[in-house]
């Protein structure tokens, strides 16, 4: 055997060696995952192609990263040897090799993001380099990818390439070396038998089999399905809901052909884990994604994963750094794009192109829209807080201000609502004009509210009161006959289980919500909670009466403990009464702060600690200090 031959055999039988390791680690994760999701009995191989393939999302990175940074192939090169030394070097060449191939294309990658991802994630082509390789390239490399391959055949091509050309690069270097060297005879480098060729070639089958797309059919058993929703949108800041002169007229019109729901209560009074739980159907003390360190563990199972598992196409258009990857909620989108320096209008444009090249399978399309949030409206403004360089100074500046400035914010934050607003109407008129729109269920809510001075602050996150808690939901049934109101109150947690309920979708049905459909009555308890800024708190509602646990908070110059609180809200809407202590309010508070006491201890985050570019903009939001 020549110098040659063995290197290149050497290098060969080290890549795919690499390549069976990928394959393997990914099928076999696919199907514990599958298992834990409750599609075991169910056509658990469709889950096991989500998750098969890391190197499929990742392309590039998992070729020169990912399986060749796992020591593992070292030891498993080293049993197949016959000489163990040969085995750890061929390994260890391999490893180096994509180590270097990595380093050396890192600037390039960052730089080209996009172009490398056609497929799989996206990000506005404006977006700097230092925000794609500290925001979005972290998740990429640390958790499975959930969506299927077969879309992102691109990159999976890149992937598994990018693993073979460095295999047999480091692997048949290291053994040309090793010839020239130490002259060993040959066979002693070379694998004993070509059985890791056979293994690659069974396992790339089973892959190929599970990956084949299973689509289900676009029609009334499959509707399409569009959820929206709008950061920091207080429901009465919608037309439909009473706000007047109104700034919202597509989501009017929406809501004149749609069901309207008037009491909605969100899971918790900011973006993540309101979030967590609208796309999970799960409270916050359950999905744990609950601090600005926490992420939404892998093995809970998402809307998205569960429509990917029915066979529908699956995408995201984003424009909040909240709803990075990083925090895991991109788990079953086949397409996820994240555009946080870019308007609500330009999110909108890009859900509509996509939703244009659509066509036969059904869609799940998740938009969100960051307007309202602040910033609130003209920077350049002359009000009191205008151009701070963070809500904490904008806090500072603007809380002492007069009721005339009061004002004027107010109506810089409806400006922004507007904004939105038009927005989800560009989104609206792409399903129009791709022909979708009667069949389609179209959802459109806020994840939290904002407060303005009703009690004495700004922002969110810190209290559990009406204007923080309460956000709209409009839901437009497939080829819905007539528009409702519906009175009685329901939770934010209650539209991923109408869709899980009415869609008949795979999966364990798990949550925390009640069909839409279903009226619980007066009896139901409504439970949100935060623990961002202070100690955990809770808010307990059930029809009139509302009791919040007390906390102690803190928030840049701002803090102090805030007593319990107990609100009849019939008499009082505006919680202005603190009734805590009154003869009624006893044993509900009592049940209460025993319920609190139990849930308070239960959040068991799955860390994602934040990057220095995202402590920086936590920073400036003001939700970090």
């Amino acid at each position: 055997m020549t110098r040659l031959r063995l290197a290149a055999v050497t290098g060969g039988q080290t890549a795919i060696t690499a390549w069976c390791l990928t394959i393997a680690a990914g099928l076999g994760r696919g199907l514990w995952l599958s298992r834990a999701a409750g599609y075991w009995r169910e056509p658990w191989t469709r889950l096991a192609a989500l998750t098969m393939a890391e190197a499929a999302e990742t392309g590039l990175l998992a070729g020169f990263a990912l399986a060749l940074l796992l020591g593992v192939s070292a030891a498993a090169n080293a049993a197949l040897f016959r000489r163990r030394a040969a085995g750890f070097a061929a390994s260890s060449g391999m490893i180096v090799a994509g180590a270097v191939g990595f380093a050396v294309l890192q600037r390039g990658f960052a730089a080209h993001f996009a172009a490398f991802l056609p497929a799989a994630y996206a990000t506005a082509p404006g977006i700097s380099p230092e925000t794609v390789w500290r925001v979005f390239l972290p998740p990429l490399v640390e958790r499975i990818a959930t969506a299927d391959p077969w879309p992102h055949w691109q990159t999976f091509v890149l992937g598994l390439g990018g693993l073979f050309i460095a295999g047999l690069l480091g692997g048949g270097l290291t053994a040309l070396i090793l010839s020239v060297l130490k002259r060993p005879r040959p066979e002693t480098i070379a694998l004993r038998w070509p059985w890791p060729a056979v293994l690659a070639v069974a396992l790339g089958a089973t892959a190929a089999t599970m990956t084949l797309p299973s689509f289900a059919k676009s029609d009334g058993k499959h509707p399409d399905v569009i959820l929206i929703s709008i950061d920091t949108l207080r429901a009465d800041s919608v037309g439909a809901y009473g706000a007047s002169p109104s700034v919202t007229p597509r989501l009017d019109e929406l809501a004149a052909g749609a069901d309207l729901y008037r009491r909605v209560y969100a899971p918790s009074s900011w973006t993540i884990p309101s979030h967590a739980s609208l796309l999970t159907g799960l409270a916050p003390w359950r999905h744990g994604a609950e601090t600005m360190d926490a992420r939404l563990p892998e093995e809970i199972v998402t809307l998205a994963e569960r429509f990917a598992a029915a066979g529908y196409d699956t995408a995201a258009f984003v424009n909040s750094f909240l709803l990075s990857p990083r925090y895991g909620f991109g788990q079953g989108f086949r397409r996820y794009v994240t555009m946080p320096e870019e308007s609500g209008a330009a999110v909108a444009d890009e859900a509509a192109r996509w939703l244009t090249g659509r066509s036969g399978r059904p869609v799940f399309l998740f938009v969100h829209l960051f307007d309202p949030h602040w910033p609130y409206g003209d920077p350049a403004s002359s009000l009191p807080g205008a151009g701070a360089k963070d809500f904490h100074a904008f806090v500072e500046q603007a809380l002492p201000t007069g009721e005339a400035d009061r004002a004027a914010w107010r109506g810089q934050y409806l400006a922004d609502v507007a904004r939105a607003d038009r927005a989800a109407g560009r989104v609206f008129d792409a399903l129009r004009a791709a022909g979708r729109w009667e069949k389609a269920w179209v959802i459109v809510t806020g994840d939290h509210g904002e407060e303005f001075w009703e009690h004495g602050f700004l922002g969110h996150a810190i209290t559990l009161y009406e204007e923080v808690l309460r956000v709209p939901l409009l839901v437009k049934r497939p080829e819905q006959a007539a528009a409702a109101a519906i009175e009685r109150t329901v939770s934010l947690l209650d539209v991923p289980a109408t869709l899980v309920n009415e869609l008949a979708l795979p999966g364990k049905a798990d949550g925390d919500g009640l069909p839409l459909t279903v009226d619980a009555g007066a009896s139901r308890d409504f439970l949100a909670a935060s623990r961002l800024w202070g100690s955990p708190r809770f808010a307990l509602i059930r029809d009139c009466r509302k009791g919040i646990t007390d906390y102690q908070w803190r928030f840049g110059a701002f803090g102090g403990e805030s007593p319990p609180r107990f609100y009849d809200l019939c008499s009082d809407p505006v919680e202005s009464a603190n009734l805590y202590r009154n003869s009624f309010s006893e044993q509900w508070m009592a049940g209460l702060f025993s319920l609190a006491g139990r849930l308070g201890g239960v959040f068991s985050p799955q860390a994602a600690e934040p990057r220095s570019l995202e402590k920086e903009q936590l920073r400036t939001l003001g939700y970090i200090q």
